[in-house]
């Protein structure tokens, strides 16, 4: 497979990269906002890709070129790129607000339209990220909930516009996840421990438990899902 990874040098875009590089047989061309890190990843992965800052639009439309130079045809698309931020919405600043939805809603907007002119002709997969956060209400989650919600809802009106070229559409929605964007939530002990307590398995997620999904929905076998949200949670958004 042709494999897209935006966001490839976080914690979960690596260890997505790292999970399906096992199979010789995928080529990837991935994203990072970190040069340095971005060179290391290529080099161990023997994989292609550049730099990429998501707020940029020019910057994204760009990207997909080059990919879909590189490698020629494309399968898969997966992007892991997103923002935490818990804060009420009163509190929120303007800038935040436009940030969060930035780095979230719209930028998975964008992935999907210049993703579907490469994958058009055979069909294939795209990958989004959500937050278990937009399933269920949860204190000072008004700004991410809001913009991973809208992620919810592109899925599933995405996947019906595109069914008929056989593109699947699907996101994945984690309860708190150890990640590099989640370290200030679990080094502070208060938060650490009150998050504790949302999720029913009373322990949160590693970035190990999210790629197995990934490696499921992209499967050929797996080919009759699509606007689907996949919560892989600990049991947040589910159970109380």
């Amino acid at each position: 497979m042709n494999i897209i990874i935006l966001g490839a040098t976080g914690s979960i875009g690596y260890e997505v990269l790292s999970e399906l590089s096992k199979n010789t047989d995928n080529s990837f061309y991935i994203s990072s906002t970190n040069i340095d890190l971005l060179n290391k990843i290529k080099y161990k992965f023997n994989c292609n890709g550049q730099t990429l800052n998501v707020k940029n639009i020019d910057e994204i439309e760009k990207f997909f070129k080059s990919a879909s130079k590189c490698l020629g045809s494309i399968d898969v698309v997966i992007n892991c790129i997103g923002s935490i931020i818990l804060k009420p919405m009163h509190l929120a600043t303007p800038n935040e607000i436009i940030d969060t939805f930035q780095m979230n809603t719209f930028q998975s907007a964008l992935t999907i339209k210049y993703s579907i002119p490469l994958l058009k002709k055979n069909g294939g997969s795209i990958i989004l990220f959500s937050s278990a956060a937009a399933n269920i209400g949860l204190k000072n989650h008004d700004l991410i909930s809001s913009a991973k919600g809208a992620i919810n809802s592109m899925v599933k009106s995405c996947a019906m516009t595109y069914s008929r070229f056989n593109i699947r559409i699907n996101a994945i929605a984690p309860g708190l996840t150890n990640t590099n964007l989640s370290k200030n939530i679990i080094n502070n002990k208060f938060s650490y421990e009150y998050s504790l307590k949302l999720h029913p398995l009373n322990r949160i997620g590693k970035p190990q438990n999210i790629s197995p999904s990934i490696k499921w929905l992209i499967d050929p076998n797996s080919d009759w899902i699509t606007g689907q949200t996949i919560c892989i949670d600990g049991g947040l958004s589910s159970l109380k």
